[in-house]
């Protein structure tokens, strides 16, 4: 897997982070406080549960008995990066993220993006199935594991029986235009004055 670049750079945060900062850790959204701390697992959970994000250089509190996320800051060097980036392309398949740094200004952070992704379900380099549920990753049941190759296998079908019904039609209108055109020659050749085209239709 090609290493994705860096979206942007920015000096403050993002109208998005502030979001995710407010809302607390949910089933779309996930904090870490440092790099190491974000794990093929997380990145696994997320995709197969149809994306999220995580925010690292952010640690949960409780304000006024709400949950919500605390900027502390992390290291965001190309190291750092890189050290994610990895852990994403050794995911299987291999997970795309998209990277931005934020809050330059102050406590640099990571805000790790993984879009939905059309290659689920995916699992770890030791073979690991999970999936994002509220604020916990849960591996994924074999009844489930097997539901979602289903899933996938049914919409490939859908995806092939399409494209050849499309195929069909296509290569029935062309015949029929070649047909009728042939038709209309002969009538032509052969004097045929009363010949009627939509005769031969069906």
């Amino acid at each position: 897997m090609p290493i994705m670049p860096v979206h942007s750079r920015i000096q403050e945060l993002s109208e998005i982070t502030n979001s995710f900062l407010k809302s607390g850790e949910t089933h779309e959204v996930d904090y870490k406080k440092v790099a190491k701390g974000l794990k093929s697992e997380d990145l696994v959970a997320f995709a197969n549960a149809g994306g999220g994000c995580i925010l690292v250089g952010v640690v949960e509190q409780t304000q006024d008995g709400v949950q919500i996320g605390e900027v502390e800051g992390c290291d965001v060097s190309d190291g750092a990066v890189l050290e994610i980036l990895n852990k994403a392309s050794s995911c299987i398949p291999p997970i795309a993220l998209d990277v931005f740094i934020e809050n330059l200004d102050q406590n640099p952070i990571l805000r790790i993006a993984i879009p939905t992704s059309a290659t689920t379900p995916h699992c770890t380099s030791k073979g690991l199935y999970l999936r994002r549920e509220g604020t916990r990753n849960r591996a994924l049941q074999p009844q489930e594991m097997l539901q979602l190759f289903l899933e996938i296998e049914a919409k490939s079908f859908a995806a092939k029986f399409e494209a050849a019904a499309e195929k069909i039609t296509h290569d029935l209108a062309e015949l029929e235009t070649s047909l009728e055109a042939t038709i209309t020659n002969m009538g032509d050749q052969l004097g045929w004055a009363e010949y009627k085209l939509g005769d031969t239709e069906d």
